[in-house]
């Protein structure tokens, strides 16, 4: 599937090539979810020049060759899905293979919640489904050291808010990443791969608070009135992460993603 960004271009300006991007899905085949995950990244990147095309880990068996001819790829969340669980392992395993390749590339690339925990299991940490690290809502970040230097996490404030929602966590910082962002709830929050401009969060800078909401009812069969009380720790805010996105992108253009 492919989808075009709108970008503004001053009349009679050459227009350059759109950046070639990849959106890694991790959903069911039908999920309503899908759409809404597309709809949410390409809201997030208006105005970058861009070309999305997806595939859905889920229903089609990841293969290297949905690499080609990309600029850069970005891994969404997940749903219900575990990267821990046995159950998932027949379209993990070719997953990660993709991302190795992804990785012995140097392919930019921006992996969210589902994403961030792949990229921690195959760099060598666990992933495992945890209450006691468990968020919903809008909650806290700082950033580390690492992150306050990084061109693109930079740009926050050193402490933020951003809308989260997940039982499984990356339990350690794997080798071969920079830590950019915890909490006290989590440290693991976001990640760079050294020598790569590969990054991760835990949270979701794909979502505004109403997207946020909608996502997470989604899950829900009936939601019940404890379902949408949760719902409404979603809370507007100004929204500033979502900007990673964007500036991810932006990146490609200018070259200056970290290395």
């Amino acid at each position: 599937m492919r989808s075009g960004c709108d970008y503004a271009n001053p009349a009679g300006a050459p227009q350059p090539r759109p950046r070639r991007l990849l959106l890694i899905q991790v959903r069911r085949a039908g999920d309503p979810m899908l759409a809404h995950e597309l709809a949410c990244f390409e809201r997030r990147l208006a105005g970058q020049h861009v070309e999305l095309r997806t595939h859905n880990a889920v229903a089609e068996t990841a293969q290297r060759a949905w690499l080609d001819d990309l600029d850069g790829m970005m891994i969404g969340g997940s749903g219900n899905f575990s990267v821990h669980h046995p159950d998932s392992q027949a379209w993990v395993g070719p997953l990660r293979h993709v991302l190795e390749s992804a990785l012995e590339r140097r392919l930019p690339g921006f992996g969210v919640c589902f994403g961030h925990q792949l990229l921690g299991m195959h760099l060598g940490a666990t992933v495992r489904t945890s209450d006691a690290h468990e968020e919903l809502g809008t909650h806290g970040f700082q950033l580390t050291e690492a992150g306050r230097r990084c061109k693109l996490f930079g740009s926050l404030s050193p402490s933020f808010q951003a809308h989260t929602g997940h039982t499984d966590c990356v339990t350690e910082v794997p080798s071969g990443v920079e830590l950019l962002a915890s909490n006290e709830r989590l440290e693991t929050q976001a990640f760079k791969v050294r020598g790569a401009p590969f990054y991760t969060t835990q949270f979701h800078p794909d979502l505004v608070a109403d997207e946020a909401r909608e996502r997470y009812l989604s899950s829900k069969a009936r939601p019940d009135p404890a379902s949408r009380a949760r719902a409404r720790s979603f809370r507007r805010i100004a929204e500033k992460v979502g900007g990673l996105l964007g500036s991810f992108v932006a990146s490609l253009d200018a070259g200056a993603s970290d290395k």
